[in-house]
C-alpha cells in the first residue's frame, strides 16, 4: 500500500512537471550582475568606465536580470540603484548592504522589470539607472564611491524569485588639478569665447586656467602663463615642460584666492585665473605655425594647449561693380553693332 502511495505521489510530481516547465527546480534561479557606463554626454555615446573616472564624466548603471524559465509577458518586480559614498558592508548576494551611510542625493533610481528577452530556458531583463554627473562637492578624487543595486524579488502563483543584491561595483574619481581654456575676441575687451583650433590673424586670445585643490585653502595661489612658437616637450602634469630652446614670445601671471565649496571630506578649492590678452598678428605669428601655451602653478601645469594660425583672408572685391564691368565690356561690341546695322546711313544704302 505504502508503495502504491509513493509511486502515486511519484507520477503527480512527474506529470506536473512536464505540464508545467517552470515548476521546474531551476525556477527560483535568479542572476543579477551590472556594469558602469561612462560618456561625455548625458545621452552618450556610452562604454564600459575604468576603475578611476574622470571628473565631469556622466556615468549610469546597468543592471542584467536572468530569471530562469520562459516567463509570459508581464511585470517581475523592480530593480532599484543607489550611488554611495564608501565601501560595501557585506558580501554580494543575499546579504549584502549598502554602505551604513553616504547615500549621495539625487542618485537613487528604479525600473521596473518588464520586456524581457528569452533565451534559451531563462529570461534576460536590462534596466538603466538614471544618468550621474561627477562634479564637485559631492565627488572628490579620495573616496570610493559604491553602486548599490538590489532586484525586489517576485512571488505570485507559480513563480517565486527571492531578493538579490550587488554592492561591489566600486570607482574613484580623478580631479585634474590645473585644466586650462584658450579664449578669443574680435576686441580687447571682450566678448570671449573658446578659441578653434585654427585662429585668425587680427583675433586677441588670452588663457584661462582652472586650479582645483582638495581642503579649504585661505591663501592665494599665483598661475603662470606662457605662449611659445612651436609644440610642448615632455608630458603633462607634474612632468609637463613648455618646448625646449624658445623663448617665449608672450608671459605673464596672476594670483588670486579661491572659492571653496563643500564640506569635509568632499571641501575644495578652486582658484580660475586669466593671462593677459594679446593680438594674433604678424610679426610675432605667422601662418601655418603651431603655438602652445604653458601653464604652470606649484607642481602643476599643462601644455598640450596648442594652436594654429591662419593667413590673413583675401581682400573681398566688390561683386556688383565688377560684375556690372564684366557685363558692360562682354555686352560692348552686340551695341555697336547693332547700332551700325540700324543706323539711318546703313538703311540709305
Amino acid at each position: 500500500m505504502r508503495r502504491l502511495a509513493f509511486l502515486g505521489l511519484l507520477g503527480m510530481m512527474l506529470a506536473l512537471a512536464t505540464v508545467s516547465p517552470t515548476l521546474a527546480w531551476s525556477q527560483s534561479k535568479v542572476t543579477l550582475s551590472t556594469t558602469i557606463m561612462c560618456s561625455s554626454s548625458a545621452t552618450g555615446p556610452w562604454s564600459t568606465c575604468p576603475s578611476s573616472i574622470a571628473a565631469g564624466t556622466y556615468i549610469e548603471d546597468v543592471a542584467t536580470l536572468v530569471l530562469s524559465g520562459v516567463l509570459p509577458p508581464g511585470t517581475y518586480g523592480t530593480i532599484s540603484f543607489g550611488l554611495y559614498d564608501g565601501s560595501p558592508s557585506g558580501s554580494c548576494g543575499t546579504s549584502c548592504k549598502p554602505p551604513s551611510s553616504g547615500l549621495i542625493s539625487g542618485t537613487s533610481s528604479s525600473c521596473p522589470v518588464t520586456g524581457g528577452t528569452v533565451t534559451g530556458s531563462s529570461t534576460k531583463f536590462t534596466c538603466y539607472s538614471n544618468e550621474i554627473q561627477l562634479l564637485s562637492p559631492a565627488f572628490s578624487g579620495s573616496t570610493t564611491y559604491t553602486w548599490y543595486d538590489s532586484y525586489s524579488g517576485y512571488s505570485k502563483g507559480n513563480y517565486n524569485y527571492p531578493q538579490t543584491y550587488i554592492c561591489d561595483e566600486t570607482f574613484t574619481v580623478t580631479f585634474p588639478p590645473l585644466t586650462t581654456t584658450i579664449l578669443g575676441s574680435s576686441s580687447s575687451s571682450g566678448p570671449w569665447s573658446t578659441c578653434p583650433s585654427t585662429i585668425t590673424f587680427g583675433t586677441y586670445i588670452k588663457d584661462e586656467a582652472t586650479l582645483v585643490l582638495s581642503g579649504k585653502v585661505t591663501s592665494k595661489e599665483t598661475i603662470n602663463f606662457g605662449l611659445y612658437d612651436g609644440k610642448s616637450s615632455g608630458n603633462c602634469g607634474t612632468q609637463c615642460t613648455p618646448p625646449k630652446g624658445v623663448s617665449p614670445t608672450f608671459t605673464s601671471s596672476c594670483s588670486v584666492y579661491g572659492t571653496t565649496t563643500g564640506s569635509p571630506p568632499h571641501q575644495m578649492t578652486t582658484f580660475v585665473c586669466y593671462s593677459g590678452v594679446v593680438q594674433v598678428l604678424s610679426p610675432t605669428f605667422s601662418g601655418a605655425t603651431q603655438y602652445t601655451w604653458y601653464v604652470s602653478s606649484g607642481p602643476y601645469s599643462v601644455c598640450d594647449e596648442s594652436f594654429t594660425t591662419s593667413t590673413y583672408p583675401p581682400p573681398k572685391l566688390p561683386e556688383f561693380p565688377l560684375g556690372m564691368a564684366l557685363t558692360l565690356a562682354l555686352a560692348l561690341p552686340g551695341l555697336l553693332f547693332i547700332r551700325s546695322r540700324y543706323s539711318p546711313l546703313s538703311l540709305r544704302a
